[in-house]
């Protein structure tokens, strides 16, 4: 392991790759012993610091604070213009270790010499501008502990600002297999994240020292050759977006800082990276996290690339599909397929197709895959309708038999309805923001469409660890621009059959391919009639989304019917405050009610006290 007073000689992505036989995709696990002293705490938590301290005490008592205590906290300056700040820890508690280094050397190097100083086995990591949940050092450690063969653990995050305001979750890759796919297009963790066994760091050589920024993305692509890997989905760090973080303030583009990384691994599958293709590459990254590209001609030029590298991962190493990760194969190609369907379909050429439905049945998803197949080619034929028992969907819960003798999804069959998750601002940081503040056990949404936003929030449900469950009201028939036609497209995505619209049965198919089908009930009705289904069934919700219609009288009907349900303490939610109908009626309800809108964009949140 590399410290301060020691240059690191760590190879090259490509001699790391090609040098000893070793890489991503061929790992040799080394023996990952316990190293603690004697006495010597279960885990190290290090954080640098360096001048910027407006965060250094929400940080240090965010890892003070933890439910798990048995730990040390190192926490090292960079050689700060007035280390005061970092100086001052060391009274604060027992636990606290100060470190100072003379002159400023770099993140790197500072962590490399707090590492070797630590007493405990496992280093958790942590940014001083970041948080770390009161759970979350305890849940790394129990992972660790339970799995021998796993040595680098992370965590999903929620990405806050500077106020300490949550914009959203950032779901990451959880599987091993995941995070090494990952790793061809971006990087797999948050460094603030993460927790590694320090057998694991030794044997990668530690951070790599001429790597000022992305040092953490070095280390990982050092250490998975030796180790596994997995992502918890529990958001455990609250991430910093911070305008002087170490990422902002440097000039470098973060793709071209990790090239080397790409060119090393796109290697080891016998293919060439270029670095040239940047548009392309950060396409199909960003493809990969959720972000859609509009452009046909862009879309379709990512959904190549990422075929491309699906087909030589499951050709050049089939090793990797280990027998108890095929649930997890198949979810994940499960999930491309629904990317890719859920816009405009691929042209993509047929030998591509058939390339990948021949390689994904190597390796036992052939169900799956074939979907992927059947979606993507323009010629596919769905497949022909049968009635299925899905298990774990759709139980009878209380709130579901509220409105329903027989759960809604008992015997659907999704694969008979194309995926189509379409929606409009459905994943507004407004939502994480409401969650997490109003925690609420029952939502309501007035306007489902083809369910993007409730699939949304049941999303962060779960990410936030709440029991909750999602009504969704709709009619699934559509608004008069729909039905009239306004834009072809529009009218086209009611998909009549012998004159009536299919729309909920897509509400339905989406809500099950996303696996969250326990969480959300659907209640076709219009929103006048639900609200009274809702109040004589004493529904309360604690939070409502309104979506519905844009006209001002239907709209301050819903406001009306809706915020009578709402329970005290919980908030509603109004889309499309751009339109002048909505605006209106949005400020009419208010001034009647003597309620403020707080404003956010096309959304708009009305608050509704404790005492109400």
């Amino acid at each position: 392991m590399t410290t301060a007073n020691e240059p690191v000689t760590a190879p090259s992505p490509a001699a790391a790759a090609a040098g000893d036989g070793t890489g991503i995709f061929d790992p040799r696990p080394v023996a990952l012993p316990d190293r603690s002293d004697v006495g010597a705490p279960a885990c190290s938590v290090v954080m640098t610091a360096y001048n910027d301290f407006r965060f250094l005490d929400e940080a240090v008592d965010s890892v003070l604070g933890q439910d798990f205590q048995d730990f040390e906290l190192i926490v090292i300056d960079d050689g700060s213009d007035d280390p005061e700040p970092v100086k001052a820890l060391a009274a604060r508690d027992p636990r606290i270790r100060v470190l100072l280094n003379e002159t400023n050397v770099g993140t790197a190097v500072s962590a490399n010499r707090a590492i070797a100083q630590a007493r405990g086995d496992i280093i958790v990591r942590l940014d001083s501008d970041d948080v770390s949940e009161p759970s979350r050092i305890g849940k790394l450690v129990e992972a660790l502990r339970a799995d021998p063969e796993l040595g680098l653990v992370g965590s999903a995050v929620t990405l806050i600002d500077e106020a300490g305001r949550a914009h959203r979750v950032e779901i990451m890759p959880e599987t091993d297999l995941a995070i090494r796919w990952t790793l061809l297009f971006h990087n797999p963790f948050y460094h603030s994240a993460t927790a590694f066994r320090r057998a694991a760091f030794e044997a990668a050589g530690g951070y790599r020292e001429d790597e000022p920024v992305s040092q953490d993305h070095y280390l990982w692509f050092d250490i998975l050759p030796h180790t596994r890997a997995r992502n918890l989905a529990e958001p455990l760090t609250r991430y910093r977006v911070n305008s002087q973080g170490l990422t902002a303030t440097h000039p470098t583009h973060s793709r071209k800082r990790t090239d080397p990384i790409r060119e090393a691994i796109w290697r080891d599958l016998g293919l060439t990276y270029d670095p040239h293709k940047v548009q392309l590459g950060g396409d199909a990254s960003n493809f990969l996290r959720g972000v859609d590209i509009r452009e046909p001609e862009r879309r379709d030029a990512a959904e190549a690339h990422i075929l491309k590298m699906l087909d030589h991962l499951l050709a050049e190493r089939p090793a990797l599909a280990r027998p108890n990760e095929q649930l997890a194969i198949d979810r994940f190609i499960t999930k491309l397929r629904q990317r890719f369907a859920a816009g405009r379909r691929s042209t993509l050429v047929p030998h591509r197709l058939r390339r990948a439905w021949q390689l994904s049945r190597t390796i036992g998803v052939a169900s799956t895959a074939r979907l992927v197949i059947d979606r993507l080619s323009r010629k596919a034929t769905p497949a022909a309708p049968r009635s299925v028992r899905l298990t774990n969907v759709g139980e009878m819960d209380p709130v579901t038999a509220l409105f329903h003798q027989v759960s809604p999804y008992e015997g659907f069959d999704p694969s008979a309805w194309p995926a189509d998750v379409q929606g409009w601002g459905s994943e507004d940081p407004v939502f994480l923001e409401v969650m997490s503040k109003v925690k609420p056990k029952l939502i309501v949404e007035v306007g489902s469409w083809k369910g993007a936003s409730a699939i949304h929030m049941a999303r962060m449900a779960k990410a936030l660890r709440l029991d909750c469950r999602i009504i969704c009201v709709d009619t699934w028939l559509g608004s008069a621009e729909h039905a009239l036609g306004q834009r072809p497209e529009w009218r086209e995505s009611l998909q009549f059959r012998h004159g009536f619209p299919q729309l909920y049965f897509t509400f339905l198919a989406n809500v099950v391919r996303a696996g969250v089908a326990d969480r959300i009930v659907p209640l076709a009705n219009s929103s006048d009639n639900a609200a009274l289904i809702l109040a004589a069934r004493n529904v309360a919700p604690d939070l409502i989304y309104i979506d519905g219609a844009h006209e001002e009288d239907p709209v301050y009907r819903d406001l009306h019917n809706y915020w009578r349900l709402l329970a005290p303490g919980g908030a509603l939610i109004g889309d499309d405050f751009g339109w002048e109908g909505v605006r209106r009626a949005a400020e009419r309800f208010a001034a009647e009610t003597g309620l403020e809108i707080d404003a956010r964009g096309e959304k708009f949140i009305l608050w509704r006290a404790q005492g109400e």
